[in-house]
């Protein structure tokens, strides 16, 4: 800020995730610049609400609404070396600003597509924006294409940050001595991030894959009593929860109630439900399970999030609108182990193909000397 004698970066993310994306580079860039002032700013309350609090950085705000004038403010009071946008963050104002002060200005973990105004004729503002960034850290080879088809050269293919943010986690030694309490000798399902339309599913599938000698393991996006007890009257007596020691060998189904463990709880599993992909936005994060070379399944509703439809694609992951399908593709997985080995290799190689954002992003920010 003003006044301080420290170097600052700003970044700027819309919400949580977005947040994700900018965490590893943000961490990094902290780890090599220790006196590095980092101004983290966000658009929406569920980014704010949930991250006002984050260690990594020295300042976090909302950021004031794109007129001229707060961005002058602005960036008068930040006064950034570095300022980073994160994925679909394109603020007039503030990038005119930052261009006009010859602020060094990237974006990192960004998709274009072919509707985005960007490519349309009417799109001469939007245009204009791509312009003031120094360079763009794309996720997919179409999102080169169609930037240099509109002349705009200062970019590089990286693929999505929130990789390396879950490979560290992945690489962490954490064990849950509960969890294979659980499991015994059996295979597990681990269901992340549900919602009730998801565990509605789950439980249509639960006796065919209790038969073939597979538990179920909840972790409910809401933790919360009311939630936790909807879903114990849905799986009825057989159903515990993972903090009773004393019930986890004899249950079928367990369930998380507490937070924060989900990222390391995917590397027990032998399958993977994501959750939320029967909500208008989707499926939660698929990565935090994927680096664990795992077979993923999720509902209908992905088509927002590249790494799934990458993931769909490779064959790596399956999407499923009823229990009766997921459990025909358990069963089919136990039958045949060439096709079970085949998911979780093709998982495994679509996160070792695009790991390595973060360090070509600190490789660059490296040889401009910016700091």
């Amino acid at each position: 800020m003003a006044g301080e004698s420290r170097k600052s970066v700003w970044f700027h993310c819309a919400s949580l995730g977005e947040f994700e994306q900018g965490r590893p580079v943000m961490e990094a860039l902290k780890s090599i610049y220790p006196d590095l002032s980092i101004v983290l700013t966000f658009f929406s309350p569920s980014g704010y609400e949930v991250r006002k609090q984050y260690s990594g950085a020295d300042y976090i705000y909302y950021l004031p609404l794109d007129t001229a004038a707060h961005a002058r403010r602005f960036i008068a009071l930040v006064q950034p070396k570095l300022a980073v946008f994160v994925k679909y963050e394109f603020w007039y104002h503030y990038l005119n600003t930052l261009h006009r002060e010859h602020i060094h200005t990237i974006i990192i973990s960004t998709i274009f597509q072919e509707r985005h105004p960007f490519f349309k004729w009417y799109g001469g503002l939007h245009r204009r924006m791509l312009s003031y960034f120094d360079h763009l850290f794309v996720q997919t080879q179409s999102s080169v294409t169609l930037l240099q088809g509109i002349g705009i050269d200062q970019v590089t293919l990286a693929g999505d940050t929130r990789i390396d943010r879950a490979l560290t986690i992945a690489n962490t030694p954490k064990t849950i001595p509960e969890v294979p309490e659980f499991k015994q000798q059996g295979q597990l399902l681990i269901a992340g991030s549900t919602w009730p339309e998801d565990e509605q599913l789950l439980k249509d599938a639960l006796s065919a894959i209790s038969a073939k000698g597979v538990k179920l393991l909840i972790a409910p996006h809401e933790v919360n009593a009311a939630h936790i007890a909807q879903i114990q009257a849905l799986f009825g007596a057989d159903c515990c929860l993972i903090s009773e020691s004393s019930r986890l060998a004899q249950s079928t189904v367990a369930i998380v109630d507490s937070m924060g463990m989900l990222a390391y709880l995917y590397r027990y599993a032998d399958y993977v439900w994501i959750g939320g992909g029967f909500n208008k936005t989707g499926i939660h994060n698929s990565i935090e399970a994927a680096v664990y070379g795992k077979a993923l399944c999720w509902g209908p509703n992905y088509s927002r999030y590249q790494e799934a439809l990458d993931l769909i694609a490779l064959g790596a992951a399956h999407d499923f609108s009823s229990g009766e399908g997921l459990a025909a593709q358990i069963a089919q997985w136990q039958a045949d182990e060439k096709k079970y080995t085949f998911v979780l290799q093709a998982t495994e190689n679509y996160v070792l193909q695009n790991k390595g954002a973060t360090e070509l992003i600190l490789n660059y920010i490296a040889t401009r000397r910016i700091f």
